[in-house]
């Protein structure tokens, strides 16, 4: 094994041996990492570092291994440290007892255990270094915030896009049904104001036991409401598909509460699409009033807060009435704050200066 540092190109172990292809369905924190590997490929062997993502952690499948040994990602940092090879950790969000109610304590075990190993944190954004400081109440060695990044050369608004009738999107993992039924009733209320107007939903459908289930709620709600005719299924999408998906809507509504850092915003804005969102978590962080609308929410870590409806449905009003000027808006604040080649070349002056110091 040569000494970490010792190669003119950084080798990273990202705490996997197999990871998705951009072609494949991948969610959630692993996602970045697609950013980084043809610059940094992934090294299971002999690495100079591990980057590991709070989201995604490692571990053991449910069985004899996950009951009596210590978490994989615990044997992981270990491994790391024992071989002197520092440790990264992307730090985005924590458990807390409205996301989690029954395990959120549980949960944070991990992430306590490898921020405390960790040489350096990344944190995605001010509100993810907050709720790590409340839940977590560990002191990092070193660190800084560094937002998700967007390919802004291949994200791109697709020109003389048709306006009627308004598409809409909300997308994302849905572990919660709340972020649909918002979607779907702000598309009711605009419907009701004689508004020709369509929503998308696409990601993973995660509440339910299993696809047909939650498409059956889904379908139910829409009905009960009288805008079945209106609502389009998506479903998930490969990173791929992300161009398309985007090209085909005006405006994302992203209506999660509290959202540390969500990427699909940083992507609907690349691709000139504005975003009508909860106020809450790491959003208002990303996305600048030319962007688009923001919808005031508490500070709650007990419950959730769901947007209006009401609401929802006159921030998709104000952003048609000067639609030009958030398109350019979102744009702009895309490429001016999240381009990808920035972020890269900040976590090859990390990962350099990590080397050299340990």
């Amino acid at each position: 094994m040569p000494p970490h540092g010792s190669r003119n190109n950084i080798e990273v172990f990202y705490g996997y041996d197999h990871l998705p292809r951009r072609t494949e369905l991948i969610t959630g924190g692993l996602v970045k990492v697609h950013d980084l590997l043809e610059k940094f490929p992934n090294n299971s062997n002999d690495a100079d570092l591990v980057y590991l993502i709070s989201s995604a952690l490692p571990h053991f499948p449910p069985g004899f291994a996950s009951l009596f040994l210590p978490t994989q990602v615990s044997l992981l940092a270990k491994n790391a440290i024992r071989n002197k090879r520092p440790i990264v950790l992307n730090q985005n969000g924590v458990a807390y007892p409205a996301w989690c109610p029954a395990g959120w304590k549980r949960i944070n075990r991990n992430n306590q255990d490898i921020m405390r190993q960790a040489d350096y944190v990344i944190f995605q954004s001010e509100f993810c270094r907050k709720t790590s400081e409340k839940f977590l109440h560990i002191k990092p060695k070193s660190w800084e915030i560094l937002h998700n990044p967007v390919n802004t050369k291949l994200l791109v608004p697709v020109v003389n896009k048709k306006k009627s009738p308004w598409r809409l999107l909300v997308t994302g993992s849905h572990w919660e049904f709340y972020r649909i039924e918002s979607a779907v009733r702000a598309l009711e209320e605009l419907v009701r104001n004689n508004r020709n107007v369509v929503l998308y939903i696409a990601g993973a459908y995660c509440w339910g036991q299993d696809m047909i289930e939650s498409e059956k709620r889904i379908f139910e709600l829409a009905c009960s409401l009288g805008v079945h005719d209106r609502v389009i299924l998506h479903g998930s999408y490969s990173q791929d598909e992300v161009v398309d998906l985007f090209g085909k809507v005006h405006v994302l509504l992203h209506t999660k509460y509290n959202d540390p850092c969500p990427r699909s915003v940083i992507e609907s804005m690349s691709c000139g699409v504005p975003v009508v969102y909860s106020a809450s978590g790491g959003v208002p962080e990303l996305v600048d009033c030319n962007a688009g609308v923001g919808l005031k929410a508490p500070t709650d870590w007990e419950q959730n807060h769901p947007p209006d409806s009401k609401e929802l449905a006159g921030g998709v009003e104000q952003v048609f009435a000067d639609y030009s000027f958030y398109s350019k808006g979102a744009r702009a604040c895309a490429v001016n704050n999240f381009d990808v080649c920035s972020w890269i070349k900040r976590h090859e002056e990390i990962f350099r200066e990590i080397l050299r110091t340990n």
